[in-house]
């Protein structure tokens, strides 16, 4: 899945919350962030006990509260998403292990 948004400033907490906000590189003025889920690993461990349908699935609240914890970790004051559209199921159970992609650019670097 991939997640876009933009922050007003970078920001010394992105380095601290990379555990929970998964691999982080920068080229320029984007930061790319990838986060593994699956097999209950990490901060995101809970997420396992949403199931539906007999698996477990990333809720919609999940993409969210990433995405903004992302965001706010870059030093985006109020964050805010547009245009969010949830397309299909994270299925968490998946052998592929599944995750999140989520890319930032920063304006004014």
């Amino acid at each position: 899945e991939r997640l876009l948004g933009r922050a007003d400033r970078p920001a010394a907490a992105a380095r601290r919350a990379e555990g929970a906000l998964g691999a982080h590189a920068r080229v320029g003025a984007t930061h790319s962030y990838t986060l593994l889920l699956g097999e209950g690993e990490g901060a995101w461990r809970q997420l396992l006990q949403h199931v539906v349908d007999g698996k477990p699935v990333l809720p919609a609240s999940g993409y969210v509260c990433w995405a903004l914890q992302v965001l706010a970790a870059h030093g985006a004051a109020a964050p805010a998403l547009r245009d969010v559209r949830f397309v299909r199921v994270l299925d968490l159970a998946d052998p592929r292990r599944p995750g999140l992609l989520g890319e930032l650019k920063i304006p004014g670097f």
